[in-house]
């Protein structure tokens, strides 16, 4: 498409003695090359063109290209082609740079006192294999009534405050971008995959639902809280299986997270079964998962596996959801909901 300063980005091809370009937004027509201009350009190149401002007599869009990106279909090129098409950028301004190296790695002491402490709760996260930052915990305890759930999300508003750079530049991307091989972020790593990662056995800043549910699954009331929380254990969706069917050497350290899970696969299995009964949306839909060569092209496309743990996470996270939007809809403060359609 048209990306920034008029440029556009395309496919050269050769025609006799002069050259035209594709673009890759089928809405713009092609662009029409001088023969000066594509003496050492090599067909089926994938080119940054700029714009003429005039239309040739014959209603031509003109043009001249200003980078050479590869050739078009090759896998490198096309991934530079999709940096240069969304504007991405893996560098961050120098002002934000500033202000990252101003940000302790150390949680001050007056912080901690101003929050929940729940260092010594069994909390820890669950994800994908090859999950690099962890921005959601969980942790639980039976209670008299049936169950606490605690559902910890990283307190990214500590470090990102209204208006400094490090926001603007946030705002300016919008959100971190998920290539095959690689992830843009949003916000540097610093923050993404190290202070606001709730990596375990580090003390970290977060926001809590806890939330209380009685025997049948219901949710009977919840807080919401500014914590510090200490996670016992990265997990993973297969490992969680694995260790509740007892298929696996459960490592010395995590012993103590069994009762918990176990605990949690009885919780998710009684709000499952409410969401059967009242009719509620099942987000089950199937990701894609590309499987690759050793050269990294795609060979296949395969459903990604989901097993209960998946489910699990996922009902938890949609009842701190259920919970946050309860407490902005009472506190009459505006937000953004997500309504689904009939």
């Amino acid at each position: 498409g048209v990306i920034k300063d008029g440029k556009i980005i395309g496919k050269f091809v050769r025609t006799g003695k002069t050259g035209k370009i594709i673009p890759r937004n089928g809405l713009i027509p092609h662009i029409i090359l001088q023969p000066s201009e594509i003496k050492h350009l090599r067909n089926h190149s994938l080119v940054v063109a700029e714009l003429h401002n005039k239309i040739s007599r014959s209603g031509r869009l003109r043009g001249n290209v200003v980078e050479v990106l590869g050739k078009a279909g090759d896998l490198d090129t096309e991934k530079k082609g999709l940096l240069v098409e969304y504007d991405l950028s893996n560098e961050f301004p120098a002002d934000i740079l500033g202000e990252l190296n101003k940000i302790s790695d150390r949680i001050p002491n007056t912080e901690v006192k101003r929050r929940v402490d729940l260092r010594k709760n069994t909390i820890f996260t669950i994800d994908g294999e090859d999950a690099k930052d962890f921005d959601d915990a969980v942790g639980i305890q039976r209670t008299r009534s049936g169950y606490k759930l605690l559902v910890c999300i990283a307190d990214v508003s500590y470090y990102v405050r209204m208006g400094n750079a490090i926001d603007n530049e946030a705002l300016s991307r919008g959100t971190s971008v998920y290539l095959p091989d690689r992830v843009i972020p949003m916000l540097s790593e610093k923050l993404s995959n190290d202070l606001c990662s709730l990596i375990p056995y580090e003390d970290r800043l977060t926001k809590t639902a806890e939330m209380d549910f009685n025997q049948k699954g219901e949710m009977i009331g919840f807080k919401i809280y500014n914590s510090v929380i200490n996670s016992s254990a990265r997990l993973t969706y297969t490992g969680v299986v694995e260790n509740l069917s007892k298929k696996g050497q459960i490592p010395q350290g995590q012993k103590h997270i069994i009762p918990a899970l176990r605990i949690m696969k009885e919780l998710y299995e009684k709000i499952r079964e409410l969401r059967i009964k009242s009719g509620k949306l099942d987000f089950d839909i199937p990701e894609p998962n590309l499987v690759r060569d050793e050269l990294g092209r795609v060979v296949d496309v395969i459903k990604s596996k989901r097993n209960f743990a998946h489910e699990m996470i996922e009902e938890f996270m949609i009842a701190a959801n259920v919970a946050v939007a309860s407490y902005m809809c009472d506190s009459k403060v505006p937000s953004i909901y997500r309504i689904h359609e009939t």
